[in-house]
C-alpha cells in the first residue's frame, strides 16, 4: 500500500495543470476536495498545500480515529470545492456512492477525478451531470477492460488505468517485495533494498516551488507528463485497454 501515490499525485496534478491550462481556467484561489484521505490522499493534500491550493477532507474511518478537527462531511466538500478528488477504497459501502445526488450537490463548473476505483461511479448519473461540471478526468472504469465508449467520448481525460504507473512507484514496490522476503527468510543485508535508478532520465523530478507563477508550474508538471498523449492513444484504441497498460512506458514523479 502506497507504494505507487507518488505517481497517482502527480498524475492528478498533471491532469488538473493541463485541463486548466486548455480551459483557460484561473486555478488561484480554488479549493481541492479529496474524498479518501489515505497514502494517495496525503501525497494530494500536501502537493495541494504546496501549489497553494486550499484542501478539504472527507474520510470517516480516519475522521473516527483521529477527531472531526481536519475533515468535513461529504456534502459539505461538494458545495466547496472547486475540484473533487476521488480517492475512497472500493467496498459494500462505497459501491456506487457517486451518483445523482452526488453530482448535484457539486458546484456548478467544477473538477471530477476519479483515480480509485469506477466502481465507485454510476456511469450514467455522470454522464448526465458532465454538461454541467468542469474538466471530467478518468483513469479508472466500471467493466474494465471494457469501457463504456459513450462516457469515454463526452470526459476531457481519458486513461487506461495507469495514474500510478510511474517508473519510482515500481522501484517502491520491487523495494516492498524485496524487504518483505528478506524479513521472513532473514537476509539482514536486504532489509534496507532499494533498486538504483537504471534509467537516469527517469529520476525523479524536484518541483522547485519559490517564486513560481501558476504558469510555470503548470509548465513543470505538462513537461514532466503531458497526460493528453496517454488520452490520445487510449481514445484511438480503447479496445487496447489491456495492452496500453501491460506495454506503458513508465514515466518519472515530480515532487517537492
Amino acid at each position: 500500500p502506497g507504494c505507487n501515490a507518488g505517481g497517482v499525485m502527480e498524475y492528478i496534478f498533471s491532469g488538473i495543470y493541463a485541463t486548466a491550462s486548455r480551459g483557460s481556467i484561473d486555478l488561484r484561489g480554488k479549493v481541492i476536495g479529496i474524498i479518501g484521505a489515505g497514502n494517495i490522499g496525503k501525497r494530494v493534500e500536501a502537493m495541494g498545500m504546496n501549489l497553494g491550493f486550499k484542501v478539504l477532507k472527507n474520510d470517516p474511518p480516519r475522521e473516527a480515529a483521529e477527531g472531526h478537527y481536519e475533515f468535513c462531511s461529504l456534502d459539505y466538500l461538494l458545495a466547496h470545492s472547486d475540484i473533487v478528488i476521488m480517492l475512497v477504497p472500493l467496498g459494500e459501502s462505497t459501491r456506487g456512492m457517486v451518483g445523482r445526488k452526488f453530482f448535484s450537490s457539486m458546484k456548478k463548473g467544477s473538477f471530477f477525478i476519479n483515480a480509485a476505483s469506477g466502481e465507485l461511479v454510476d456511469d450514467e448519473a455522470l454522464k448526465k451531470a458532465i454538461p454541467s461540471l468542469g474538466p471530467v478526468i478518468i483513469d479508472t472504469w466500471n467493466h474494465e477492460p471494457d469501457v463504456d465508449r459513450e462516457l469515454l467520448s463526452m470526459v476531457t481525460v481519458a486513461t487506461p488505468h495507469i495514474a500510478g504507473f510511474s517508473y519510482q512507484g515500481k522501484q517502491n514496490a520491487t523495494a516492498t517485495a524485496v524487504r518483505g522476503i528478506a524479513r521472513f527468510f532473514g537476509i539482514p543485508s536486504l532489509n534496507e533494498f532499494f533498486p538504483e535508478t537504471d534509467v537516469p532520465e527517469l529520476e525523479a523530478v524536484k518541483l522547485d516551488l519559490h517564486d513560481k507563477s501558476q504558469g510555470e508550474i503548470a509548465s513543470v508538471f505538462q513537461y514532466n507528463y503531458p497526460i493528453f498523449t496517454d488520452d490520445f492513444m487510449f481514445r484511438m484504441h480503447p479496445e487496447n485497454f489491456e495492452s496500453l497498460r501491460a506495454g506503458y512506458k513508465y514515466r518519472r514523479e515530480v515532487y517537492f
